[in-house]
């Protein structure tokens, strides 16, 4: 199975809105469902299915100790580059308590998975490009503000189409770190 964990989204309007900015520009792409969005931590590939409990107690390990904090978006960005975009992204700004967990979470999936060596760009997916696509320029970006105050870990499922089976939920315990309205079970969301 393949699985990864990741910060569910808070709000789908807010997704929608920002993908429709871009599609009234001329940008033409398969654009991720707002039900589908995350921002991924780590992805895990494909692994046994005899290894789920210890991902998930090497999960809540990871987790234990962590408090909710405020994430702040950035700006468009594209992988791999403009002039051959594969990937449609919205960057958050450097937060040191995010960076933390994503370094965490990676040591303790090591034993379970061959995991990823590049850095960890803290990074939501908007769309991806069938063939790559030319962007001379990206639009500024909406501002946000939301608290993770939950990791989920997803399975995902192939097939007619993508879905992702939540196998595990961990709140976040402890003070929130900045202030925050947290809203709804462990997220809280604001825009600017």
């Amino acid at each position: 199975m393949r699985l990864f964990w990741a910060l569910p989204w808070p709000d789908s309007q807010v997704l929608e809105n920002a993908q429709l900015s871009l599609q009234q520009r001329g940008i033409t792409a398969r654009w991720v469902k707002p039900e589908l969005a995350h921002l991924t931590l780590v992805f895990l590939g494909e692994v046994a299915e005899s290894a789920l409990a210890g991902i998930r107690e090497a999960g809540a390990s990871a987790v234990s100790q962590q408090s909710p904090f405020r994430l702040q978006s950035g700006s468009y960005g594209v992988f791999p580059r403009l002039s051959a975009a594969r990937t449609l992204w919205w960057g958050f700004e450097e937060n040191r308590e995010l960076s933390a967990l994503a370094h965490r979470l990676q040591q303790a999936m090591r034993p379970f998975a061959k995991l990823e060596q590049r850095p960890f760009q803290a990074h939501l997916t908007l769309a991806s490009f069938r063939d790559p696509a030319h962007l001379p320029v990206l639009l500024a970006a909406p501002s946000f503000s939301w608290v993770a105050g939950k990791l989920i870990l997803y399975r995902i499922h192939l097939g007619s189409g993508v879905f992702h089976e939540p196998l595990a939920e961990l709140s976040f315990n402890g003070p929130i770190h900045a202030s925050a309205d947290i809203r709804g079970s462990g997220t809280g969301f604001s825009t600017n």
